[in-house]
C-alpha cells in the first residue's frame, strides 16, 4: 500500500464507512422487506456493479472522488453477505506500474446482510484519491471500470 500511496492514490477511510453506515441497509439475518418478501441471496457477480466520479476532468493536485455502486437490476429485493475484503486497481495510459491494493472492510454487525431494494441501488464504497499524473486515469472494481482525464493545473506563471 506504500507504493499506492507515492503513486497517488489516497483512500479515506472515513469516507468510505460512512457511506458504508449511510448508504447500504446492514440487517440482522431472518429479515422480511416491507412488502413482506424475504430477499433473494445474490453474489456480487449476479449485480451490475458500477463507479462513479464526481467530474469527469480533473487537475493536477485535485481530490477525485469516486464511487462503487451495487445495482439491483431484478424485479425482486436481493441481499448479499458483507464483503470484508475486495481489491481495486487503476493505471495510468501508457504506464506500466498500475496502482492497486487490497481494501479491508470491518463491520460493526458482521452477520448482517447488505439489502439492495428491487430494481434500485446502493452506494457500497466511496474513496478519494489524488490526481498526480496528466493523463486518462482508469479505476477498475469487481470487474467494473471507469476513466477519468487529468490535466496540468495551471500554475499561473
Amino acid at each position: 500500500m506504500g507504493d499506492t500511496l507515492r503513486r497517488g492514490i489516497r483512500l479515506n477511510l472515513a469516507v468510505k464507512y460512512t457511506v458504508i453506515v449511510l448508504g447500504v441497509i446492514l440487517v440482522s439475518s431472518g429479515y422480511t422487506y416491507l412488502n413482506g418478501e424475504s430477499p433473494k441471496r445474490v453474489s456480487v457477480s449476479d449485480l451490475k456493479v458500477q463507479i462513479t466520479t464526481d467530474k469527469n476532468v480533473y487537475y493536477t493536485g485535485d481530490e477525485i472522488n469516486a464511487t462503487v455502486w451495487f445495482i439491483n437490476t431484478s424485479h425482486k429485493p436481493v441481499y448479499i453477505d458483507p464483503i470484508t475484503s475486495f481489491p481495486f486497481n487503476g493505471n495510468y495510459v501508457n504506464d506500466t506500474s498500475p496502482v492497486g491494493g487490497e481494501v479491508i472492510l470491518d463491520y460493526a454487525y458482521p452477520n448482517s446482510k447488505i439489502i439492495i431494494p428491487a430494481e434500485g441501488k446502493i452506494a457500497f464504497w466511496d474513496y478519494n484519491f489524488q490526481a498526480n499524473n496528466v493523463g486518462t486515469f482508469t479505476l477498475n472494481c469487481f470487474g467494473a471500470s471507469t476513466s477519468v482525464k487529468v490535466e496540468a493545473a495551471d500554475t499561473g506563471g
